[in-house]
């Protein structure tokens, strides 16, 4: 065996106790995550329904967190969360996010999937700055879709997630990171309000 071999084999080698490390951490980090459960087992762990329409214009749709973690959407940059002043002992005080109440109505930023096509395209007119919602363990979001969207057909509203030890870089589903969908197909809108009757 030359030299070349030799020094070839050392950097795999090496590069392989490199990335050992770190694949055994990934393991048991997933490991720890297994405390999260579905709560009502009748029911996807997270999901979408509809709730009615205002105007004429717009479907209300609610998204439920139906595990007993938290996980995180992205909205508009307004600030849906209440928040609370909190003394701290050397009396400096901080705001602390009040856990959401549940059916809070938010700006959600959603895709919209081309079943046909399988193409994804941003469904909300976002701004250059966003924010993070954390939907608490088993409570739900309220958040609008025009009906003009929904009544194409063939379209599903796909809304981005976190879970909360995932870490809070949501994105709205388009680049990077790890990324989970929750979607409502246009078919699960009633027959009356898709046909427009």
């Amino acid at each position: 065996m030359n030299l070349k071999t030799k020094s070839t084999e050392f950097a795999l080698t090496g590069a392989f106790l490199l990335i050992l490390p770190i694949v055994n951490f990934a393991q048991t980090a997933s490991g720890e995550r297994n405390g999260c459960a579905v709560t009502d087992k009748k029911q996807s762990a997270q999901f979408i329904v509809y709730e009615g329409s205002r105007a004429e214009k717009y479907a209300m749709l609610r998204l439920r967190n139906n595990t007993n973690c938290p996980i995180t959407v992205e909205t508009d940059d307004v600030d849906p969360t209440p928040r609370q002043k909190v003394v701290l002992p050397d009396g400096s005080f901080k705001f602390e996010d009040v856990e959401s109440k549940d059916g809070a109505i938010i700006p959600a930023h959603y895709l919209l999937r081309d079943l046909e096509n399988q193409t994804l395209k941003s469904g909300y007119g976002w701004g250059d700055s966003v924010r993070r919602y954390k939907i608490p363990a088993g409570r739900s979001i309220l958040f609008e879709v025009p009906l003009s969207e929904l009544k194409k057909g063939g379209q599903a509203v796909a809304v981005p997630f976190v879970y909360e030890w995932e870490g809070d870089f949501v994105f709205a589903g388009m680049t990077g990171g790890v990324q989970h969908c929750v979607y409502f197909l246009t078919d699960d809108l009633p027959t009356k309000i898709r046909s427009g009757k």
